[in-house]
C-alpha cells in the first residue's frame, strides 16, 4: 500500500514530535534547571547556607561584605529564579567566610545565628523579614556549631522553641530560647577529664530530647538533655591510641525508639584515617559500634577516611557520608556507606568526578532514602559537584558546574518533596559571590517527572495520531 504524501508529512511531523516529547521529558529529569551567581559588585559573599519553609520555598542566609560594611543577610529564592532579599543587618567585624546557622520555624519564622565581635548573635524574623527579636547568647564563645528545631518532632507546645549549642570557655554550651527570645535554659558540659572541649553537632529525638556531640583532645563527647534541660545521659568516646590534635568534627543523627548515632574521627590503632560509628539507644546504652574502613596497610588504612555526617532513614538503616583519600593513587573520593541492623554494611559506593580531588562538604538524606552530597572536584580549577543515589546505592544523577571559569564549591544542599534539588556555593570568579544550583531528579517511583512543556506535547502529539488514524478510517471505509 502506498502512503500518501499528505500521510508522509503527517508521520514526519509526527516524529518530530515525538523527538520533541523526548527532549522534554528527559530535560524535566536529573538536568539543571538554572544556576545564578549573586554578584552586586564590590559585594563579597561567601559560605551560603541553605534551609525549606513550610511551603517548600528555599530560604538561604550569607554573611556579606559591601564597601567594607558587613552584613547578614536572608535571602527567599523563587522557581524562576529570584533571589529576593528580605533582610539584611550590619553586623560588626563578621566574616564572609562565616557560614550562618540557619532554621525555619512551622509557623513560618526565619533563625540566624552568626558569630562575630559581639559574640554569638540569635535572630529571629519573620516570613517577609520582620524582625522578631535579636538576641546575644550569654557566655558564648569562638564560633557556632550548628543550629536547629524539633519542627514537627517538637512536643508539649515547643515548635516555636530554639536551641542552639556552641563553645562556653572550654566547654559544650546549649541553650533554649523561647520565642520572645528570653533564655528558658542554658548549660554547659564540661569534659570530665578537664580537657577543653568544643561542639560540632545538635540533633532532636521525637521525644523532645536534644543531644549534641563535640570533640576534645581525649575524644568525642556526646550529652543529652530533655525539653526541660535536665541531664538524661552522657559519654565521652576516648581516643583509642591516647591524647591527639588530630581529631575532625563527630557528627551525630537519631532514628526510631530514641536511638542515637555518632560518627567521628578519633585515633585508633589503625593511625588516623578511621571512623568510629557508634548506634545507642534511647538510655545511652550501646547498640552497636564499628570502624570504618575496618583494614589496616602497613599500619594505615587503606583509604584514610573523613567522617562528613550521618544520617538515619525510617528503617532504621545508618547512612554514613565521607571523604577519603585512597593511598595507592592518593586521590580523593566522595564515599557513602549504608548499614543496617547491628552495623552490617548493607553497601558502600564512593564517587569519581573528572578531577583528582574530589571533596563533599555537605550531604542530606531525604524521606525516600535517597542520599545527595555537594562538594567540590579539582580538574583545572575547583567545579562544583553535586551526586544523588537511590536507597539501594545506584546513582541516580551526578552533575558538575563550572560556570564562567574560577574556582566553586559547594557550601550546603537542600531538597524538597518534589524531587528539587537546590545546592549553594562560592564562586571566586571575580571577588567572590555566592551561587546557587537547582536540579530536578528522578521521582522516587522511577517514573520521569515531565515539565508542562512535557504535557503540552504529549497532548499534541495524542491529537496528531488520533487525526491520522480518523482520516485513514474514513478513506477505509469510503
Amino acid at each position: 500500500m502506498r502512503i500518501r504524501t499528505s500521510e508522509r508529512m503527517s508521520y514526519r511531523w509526527l516524529f518530530a514530535v515525538g523527538i520533541i516529547l523526548t527532549c522534554a521529558v528527559s530535560a524535566s529529569v536529573g538536568q539543571e534547571l538554572w544556576g545564578v551567581v549573586r554578584d552586586d559588585g564590590d559585594t563579597l559573599r561567601r559560605s551560603p547556607t541553605l534551609a525549606l519553609d513550610g511551603d517548600g520555598t528555599v530560604i538561604a542566609a550569607m554573611a556579606s561584605v559591601v564597601g567594607g560594611t558587613s552584613f547578614v543577610q536572608v535571602l527567599r529564592i523563587s522557581d524562576e529564579p529570584q533571589l529576593i532579599s528580605i533582610y539584611s543587618a550590619a553586623e560588626p567585624d563578621i566574616s564572609p567566610e562565616t557560614r550562618p546557622a540557619l532554621v525555619t520555624l512551622p509557623d513560618g519564622d526565619i533563625v540566624v545565628a552568626t558569630e562575630s565581635s559581639r559574640g554569638v548573635i540569635v535572630r529571629k524574623i519573620g516570613p517577609q523579614g520582620q524582625p522578631r527579636f535579636e538576641v546575644p547568647i550569654p557566655g558564648a564563645v569562638e564560633q557556632i556549631s550548628f543550629l536547629d528545631h524539633l519542627g514537627p518532632c517538637m512536643v508539649r507546645g515547643e515548635a516555636d522553641h530554639v536551641y542552639l549549642t556552641t563553645e562556653g570557655g572550654g566547654d559544650i554550651l546549649t541553650v533554649k530560647i523561647s520565642p520572645d527570645g528570653s533564655i528558658a535554659w542554658s548549660r554547659l558540659f564540661a569534659d570530665p577529664g578537664g580537657e577543653d572541649v568544643a561542639p560540632t553537632d545538635i540533633v532532636f529525638d521525637e521525644a523532645g530530647r536534644v543531644t549534641v556531640a563535640g570533640v576534645g583532645l581525649t575524644g568525642m563527647p556526646i550529652v543529652q538533655y530533655d525539653s526541660n534541660g535536665s541531664l538524661v545521659w552522657s559519654h565521652v568516646e576516648q581516643n583509642l591510641s591516647g591524647p591527639s590534635l588530630l581529631l575532625g568534627d563527630s557528627y551525630l543523627a537519631t532514628g526510631p525508639g530514641g536511638v542515637v548515632v555518632l560518627a567521628g574521627n578519633p585515633e585508633s590503632p589503625c593511625g588516623q584515617g578511621e571512623i568510629f560509628l557508634k548506634e545507642f539507644d534511647a538510655l545511652g546504652g550501646t547498640v552497636w559500634e564499628r570502624m570504618v574502613p575496618e583494614d589496616c596497610f602497613d599500619g594505615f588504612p587503606r583509604t584514610a577516611m573523613d567522617a562528613k555526617d550521618v544520617a538515619v532513614d525510617s528503617d532504621g538503616d545508618v547512612v554514613l557520608f565521607a571523604n577519603g583519600i585512597h593511598h595507592h593513587d592518593g586521590f580523593n573520593r566522595f564515599h557513602i556507606y549504608r548499614f543496617g541492623s547491628g552495623g552490617l554494611e548493607l553497601w558502600h559506593e564512593n564517587f569519581d568526578a573528572s578531577g583528582s580531588v574530589d571533596v563533599a562538604v555537605r550531604a542530606a538524606l531525604d524521606q525516600a532514602g535517597r542520599v545527595h552530597v555537594a562538594g567540590y572536584t579539582t580538574n583545572g580549577g575547583d567545579r562544583l559537584v553535586t551526586a544523588s543515589w537511590n536507597p539501594a546505592g545506584a546513582e541516580l544523577f551526578a552533575a558538575e558546574w563550572q560556570g564562567n571559569g574560577g574556582n566553586h564549591m559547594a557550601t550546603d544542599v537542600v531538597i524538597d518533596s518534589a524531587g528539587a534539588l537546590t545546592v549553594a556555593g562560592t564562586t571566586w570568579i571575580a571577588d567572590g559571590d555566592a551561587v546557587f544550583l537547582r536540579y530536578q531528579l528522578p521521582p522516587v517511583d522511577g517514573v520521569p517527572a515531565v515539565s508542562a512543556w512535557g504535557l503540552l506535547v504529549m497532548a499534541l502529539m495524542i491529537t496528531a495520531i488520533a487525526t491520522i488514524t480518523l482520516r485513514r478510517t474514513s478513506r477505509a471505509a469510503a
